[in-house]
């Protein structure tokens, strides 16, 4: 109701269809996971660090589920005992993340719920803002990646990129939108954490979303042979970001078809993908740096990552053909 007080919760779920589920591979006696345990503790970790940032900034509790999604939020909304609520969530562009997303709408509308997604920052270039540009309305045209291109086959920054989105300062109570209740903490460990996710150690809580203990401890053991530690957070992928600026950038026009060392290009991907760090805070810090022809290709890459997001909002499932959208065999 208009003016009524509300609560709002913070919740991760792990989808084991995402992650531990094995897919067998086509023409071939081999099945391999869907995420390996590697990718999986990449993930943990950042759900770890969002997590200590919602305790620390906003006095939240973040509350973590293993399996379907639509299953452990209308399991958490009976255990808060919400008649009411809203799911809100970044929209996905992956013709598997939009089935799930459609499963969580059906079953919160069965349950009293409704579901809202919106784009966030995961683009560099926001949908909305191309459409605009275009003029077509974005509520019902796609974008066609190919307005992205130049004559001379670059891609185009098509339009200006969005502010980021303030963050809050540190101790501050945070607050559901127009209103004044905060968002849920205190909450017991069971309705929390069920599985201990957040707590156990990570060899322990990798076994316990469905990798074998041997997966577990391979993916936990640093290997000397990686060109860089990767680990999942925020902190970390800033901290990746900056020390890259002042060691790899400038140089990065030059060296950036290297193959070997942590610097001839960024590595910024395992963040960006995992939602850790988003491109406009990439974009803002290296455009800070100046104008050069090593700040204007990472933006150019930038404008890349963009593009294929576009051809796969614009081509859906196709892209995945043998023969691509235009389902042409060569």
């Amino acid at each position: 109701d208009a003016g009524a007080p509300c609560q709002g919760a913070w919740l991760y779920v792990f989808d084991p269809d995402f992650m531990s589920r094995e897919v067998q591979l086509p023409g071939v006696a081999v099945s391999v996971r869907k995420a390996s345990a590697r990718r999986a503790l990449f993930i943990l970790q950042s759900v770890r660090s969002l997590g200590e940032q919602l305790s620390h900034k906003l006095g939240a509790d973040l509350i973590v589920r293993h399996g379907r999604p639509e299953d452990g939020i209308t399991s958490l909304a009976r255990a808060l005992g919400w008649p009411r609520w809203d799911v809100h969530c970044q929209r996905e562009l992956g013709t598997e993340e939009e089935a799930v997303q459609a499963r969580v709408s059906e079953a919160a509308e069965a349950c009293g719920g409704r579901f809202l997604s919106g784009w966030g920052r995961q683009l560099l270039f926001h949908p909305e803002d191309v459409a605009k540009s275009l003029g077509v309305d974005p509520r019902m045209s796609l974008v066609n990646p190919h307005h992205f291109w130049e004559q001379d086959g670059d891609v185009e920054p098509v339009v200006p990129v969005r502010p980021e989105i303030a963050a809050p300062a540190s101790g501050t109570t945070g607050q559901c939108r127009h209103h004044s209740r905060p968002f849920v903490s205190g909450l017991p460990a069971g309705v929390r954490d069920p599985l201990g996710l957040l707590a156990t150690p990570l060899c322990e809580a990798l076994m316990r979303l469905g990798y074998s203990e041997e997966e577990a401890v391979t993916a936990c053991t640093p290997d000397p042979r990686a060109v860089l530690p990767f680990r999942g957070g925020e902190a970390e992928g800033l901290r990746r970001l900056d020390r890259w600026i002042q060691t790899g950038l400038q140089g990065y026009y030059e060296q950036r078809a290297g193959l070997l060392g942590a610097d001839y290009s960024s590595k910024l991907s395992p963040w960006l993908a995992t939602g850790c760090v988003s491109p406009g805070t990439v974009y803002r810090k290296v455009r800070a740096v100046g104008d050069n022809q090593s700040t204007g290709w990472l933006i150019s890459e930038l404008a890349w990552r963009d593009l294929f997001r576009y051809h796969l909002m614009y081509h859906g499932s196709a892209v995945f053909f043998l023969g691509g959208p235009a389902r042409a065999h060569r």
